[in-house]
Parts: structure tokens; C-alpha cells; sequence
């Protein structure tokens, strides 16, 4: 009986022990499990956190982006509408009335010419550079001291409007393209602001 009682006793400590243990098993598994969820939660939140930072990142480049290429196609539209302005220019240039067209070629030829050199020209325009008009600027240029000596030449280029001055190995090509080409940079930016503003 004795004997039995050292062995309940035994059997009862141990179970208390075992009870004991597994309760601090327990409550060292549920601290283990409360503190993993907490660090999972943090990490999600952090993770969220991240990620919405990114996401507003990665809007505002995409906006920023879009804003851009919004920019160059509104400066690609004005840079062609003002090259239309300018062949426009160029178009009405070469459809002036003949006594403007003369008196603005004169004007030009008075303000390029030395006075000795050819006079090359388009085959459409052969009717606006006659022999009296070739002589009144020639007239024109002695007056003012120049050579007088300007002649029309026998070759024809293509050429829509305007001339090109050839003497002692040198050309001035006058031709209104040409000219438009020359004075564009210097007024984009008025014509920019007359046609944008």
C-alpha cells in the first residue's frame, strides 16, 4: 500500500508537472502566436504604407509624363500651324499683282544688287523682269552710285518667286523661299504671340 502511495503520489506530481508544462507550453505558444499576428500586422501595414507611397509615386510620374507629352503635342500643333503662317506668306508672295511683285523686286534687287551681276529667274516670272524693268533699276543703281550693269540672264531655274543675283562666282538667292526661310527665325516668336495669345 505503501508502495501504492509513493506511486499515486509519483503519478500525481508528474501529471502535475506535465499540466504545468503544458500550460506554460500554452501560454508561451499563444505569446509566440499573439507577437507573430502583431509583427504580420505591422509588416502588412508597412507594406501598405509602401505600397500606397508608390502607387502615389508612380500617379504623379505618369501625370508628370502625360503633362509632357501633352506640352509637345501642343507645341508640334503650333509649330505647324505656324509653318502653314509662313508657306502662307510665301504663297501670297508669289501671287502678288504684278506691279507689287515689281516694286517689291525692285526694292530687293536695289538693296542686293552691286550692279554688274545676272539676273537668274524662274520661266513663269520672264513677263515681270522685261527689259524696262531691268533698265529703270539700272538707272536706279547709277543714281545711288552703283554699277548700272544688271542683266537678265538666259538660264531659268526652279524657282517659285524671287531671283538669284550670280556675279564673279558668287550667288545671293533671293528667291521669296528663301527669304521666308532667312527672316522666319527672327519673327516666330512675334508670330507665335499674334497667333497664341
Amino acid at each position: 500500500m505503501i508502495q501504492n502511495a509513493i506511486t499515486d503520489k509519483i503519478i500525481k506530481d508528474a501529471r502535475a508537472r506535465a499540466d504545468a508544462i503544458l500550460t506554460q507550453g500554452k501560454a508561451r505558444a499563444d505569446e509566440i502566436r499573439h507577437k507573430s499576428e502583431e509583427l504580420i500586422n505591422k509588416e502588412r501595414d508597412a507594406a501598405m504604407e509602401r505600397a500606397e507611397a508608390e502607387g502615389a509615386e508612380l500617379r504623379a510620374r505618369m501625370l508628370r509624363m502625360a503633362e509632357l507629352d501633352q506640352a509637345k503635342l501642343m507645341l508640334a500643333m503650333k509649330r505647324e500651324v505656324i509653318n502653314r503662317a509662313f508657306a502662307r506668306t510665301a504663297d501670297m508672295m508669289r501671287n502678288m499683282p504684278p506691279d507689287a511683285a515689281r516694286a517689291y523686286i525692285e526694292r530687293l534687287l536695289l538693296k542686293t544688287a552691286n550692279g554688274d551681276e545676272e539676273i537668274i529667274i524662274a520661266e513663269e516670272d520672264v513677263a515681270l523682269y522685261d527689259h524696262e524693268f531691268v533698265s529703270a533699276i539700272n538707272a536706279r543703281l547709277s543714281e545711288a552710285g552703283g554699277k548700272g550693269g544688271l542683266r537678265l540672264s538666259a538660264e531659268r531655274r526652279d524657282l517659285r518667286g524671287g531671283f538669284i543675283l550670280r556675279g564673279e562666282g558668287v550667288e545671293v538667292n533671293c528667291a521669296f523661299d528663301v527669304i521666308i526661310d532667312q527672316i522666319k527665325p527672327d519673327l516666330e516668336r512675334d508670330v507665335s504671340r499674334f497667333l497664341f495669345s
